[in-house]
């Protein structure tokens, strides 16, 4: 026989097995927050964020920044938040770079950059650096990297424009 409570009693029991019957739910796609709309997203550098994919995934990030008054060129490599550093095995990256009103692309090989105060050296960088006089006075470009190896992935066909990078 079942019995029936009322009054406080009642309501009281009502929200509890409410409370203890919620069940959370997977959030779908849409409720998902884009990666490049997610903090930490930067240029910590001030430079062009490209994010490098694989397999539809962002694995990690680079940052390609230009001093335009030395021609100093250098690519910043972090992890998928565009936070902390990634360090490749890479000795050096090498970079297309297409100049505005130019028929033929610069072929730049930047070399890793060695840090004592990081434990950062050739083959085990997220830094590298090249300078060309070329590049002086230059603003806006066209970039293509081969290949980049990262997050033990080689993301491979990376294009995009400075300064705007695909974020």
């Amino acid at each position: 026989m079942a019995r029936r409570i009322n009054g406080w009693a009642g309501v009281l029991c009502g929200l509890l097995i409410g409370a203890f019957s919620f069940v959370p739910q997977a959030s779908t796609a849409s409720e998902v927050t884009a990666p490049h709309e997610q903090p930490g997203h930067g240029a910590a550098h001030g430079g062009a964020l490209v994010g490098l994919e694989y397999g539809g995934a962002e694995v990690a990030h680079l940052e390609l920044k230009l001093d335009p008054a030395l021609g100093d060129l250098k690519i910043y490599l972090t992890d998928a938040e565009a936070q902390d550093p990634v360090r490749i095995p890479q000795e050096t990256i090498e970079v297309e770079v297409l100049l505005t009103g130019a028929s033929e692309p610069l072929v730049l090989e930047l070399a890793a950059v060695e840090d004592a105060a990081t434990g950062e050296t050739v083959g085990d960088a997220s830094v590298f650096s090249v300078r060309s006089e070329l590049l002086k006075g230059a603003e806006e470009f066209s970039v293509v990297i081969a290949s980049i190896f990262a997050q033990g992935y080689e993301v491979n066909d990376i294009r995009f424009r400075y300064p705007e990078g695909n974020h």
